[in-house]
């Protein structure tokens, strides 16, 4: 049993799920500066302070938290952070990753406490919306002239989680110059 679906044939896509895509005759450039605006006016910062990377050499950790004793004497979230929206910064840089590989160590940092954040990880959290807006007109380019070239790049940093004592492996892989995949 089929059935028939009328289709209208809007010509090229200019965006598709918030990605807004732009074609030249030699490049393709694929941005989400709409979405970062956006997370700008959630978090109300006004102007830039200069974030010249995403994080700050400073490791985050377990004891940034903000715990504290309640009535019955059990350890629970601090309720004064909930007025910074945290979870909304890490869930729309998360979103952000389609097209910023450059913000990704720092978003898996950050995910890492979404659900016990202290001041150090907001702070952390207001430095990459800081460096989004300096930075939010960078775009993800694919070109097309090179060959197929095929080159891959990888980084590890050994024991660099202060709280697991476990290592953090990236790596980014290129096809003709533009990249393919990332982690």
């Amino acid at each position: 049993k089929g059935g028939s679906f009328d289709i209208t044939d809007e010509g090229e896509v200019k965006r598709f799920l918030g990605i807004t895509i732009t074609r030249t005759a030699e490049e393709m450039l694929l941005d989400q500066s709409d979405l970062i605006k956006s997370l700008i006016e959630k978090v109300g910062i006004k102007q830039s302070a200069g974030a010249r990377l995403p994080m700050s050499s400073r490791r985050l950790s377990k004891e940034d938290c903000a715990l504290i004793k309640n009535a019955d004497g059990q350890m629970v979230h601090d309720p004064a952070m909930k007025q910074h929206p945290y979870r909304v910064v890490v869930g729309v840089a998360l979103w952000l990753l389609h097209t910023r590989p450059d913000i990704a160590f720092t978003v898996k940092e950050l995910s890492r406490y979404c659900s016990n954040y202290g001041k150090a990880h907001w702070d952390a959290a207001r430095r990459l919306c800081d460096y989004l807006l300096r930075t939010q007109n960078l775009k993800l380019r694919f070109q097309k002239k090179g060959g197929l070239d095929l080159k891959c790049f990888c980084d590890a940093d050994y024991n660099g989680s202060a709280d697991e004592r476990l290592s953090t492996t990236a790596w980014i892989i290129y096809l003709g110059g533009c990249p393919l995949v990332w982690k």
